[in-house]
C-alpha cells in the first residue's frame, strides 16, 4: 500500500471514530458538540485530499477512483448535515445512516484496493 494511502486510511479511521460519537449523540437525542463535528469534517476532507494525492501519484485502478468519488459524495451529505448543525437542527436518522453507510463502503473499498 502506498504510504500516502496508508495515511488516508488512518485519517478516515480516526474520522470514523468521531462520526460514531456524533451518530450516538444524535441517536440519544442529544446535540453533538461542535468540536467533534468540526474535527470529523476536517479529518474527512484531509482523507479525501490524501486519497486524491495518492490517485494522482500512482496510476490507481478503477476501484480506488470509485472509492474517492463515494467519499466526495459522502462529504457533500456531511456538509448538508453541518449546515443543520450550525442551525441547531438535528438531521434525520436516515440521513445519518446513509452518510455512515456511504463512508463505510468507500473506506472498505479503499482498504481492499490498496492492500
Amino acid at each position: 500500500m502506498p504510504m500516502i494511502l496508508q495515511w488516508a486510511a488512518l485519517t478516515f479511521a480516526i474520522a470514523a471514530a468521531g462520526g460514531v460519537l456524533l451518530a450516538l449523540s444524535l441517536m440519544r437525542q442529544r446535540f453533538p458538540h461542535w468540536l467533534i463535528s468540526f474535527l470529523h469534517a476536517f479529518l474527512g476532507m484531509a482523507g479525501i485530499l490524501l486519497v486524491f494525492a495518492g490517485v494522482m501519484q500512482h496510476s490507481a485502478d478503477t476501484w480506488l477512483h470509485v472509492s474517492l468519488w463515494i467519499f466526495v459524495f459522502t462529504a457533500v451529505g456531511g456538509m448538508a448535515m453541518s449546515l443543520q448543525h450550525a442551525r441547531r437542527q438535528r438531521p434525520a436518522r436516515s440521513v445519518v445512516l446513509a452518510h455512515a453507510s456511504m463512508a463505510l463502503t468507500a473506506f472498505v473499498m479503499l482498504i481492499l484496493t490498496v492492500q
